[in-house]
């Protein structure tokens, strides 16, 4: 299994002409603002790809696997993605 690391994306930016600095910043931004929208509530939608949403979880009573002792979770904010039906396609033709 491969990880495409920040650093591999500023390096497919570089392939466009621009410095590894530029690289680097434009990717940079890219994430901010994704992570930024997302602290505001709000859905990024990136056509072709997907999109990112922050979902609340409720509150609820887990179980410690290891003691079984009850454990209370309190509500919560996650990050969910919802893949693209593109991306979806995509990815089940390679085989």
């Amino acid at each position: 299994m491969i990880t495409v690391a920040k650093a591999d994306l500023a390096k497919k930016v570089e392939e466009l002409g621009v410095t590894g600095k530029i690289a680097n910043i434009s990717v940079q931004k890219i994430i901010d603002t994704i992570v930024n929208t997302l602290k505001q509530n709000e859905k990024v939608h990136i056509t072709g790809f997907g999109s990112f949403n922050v979902k609340i979880k409720r509150a609820r009573i887990a179980r410690n696997p290891k003691t079984g002792a009850k454990v209370d979770l309190p509500e919560r904010k996650t990050v969910f993605f919802k893949a693209s039906k593109e991306l979806k396609s995509d990815i089940r033709s390679i085989g």
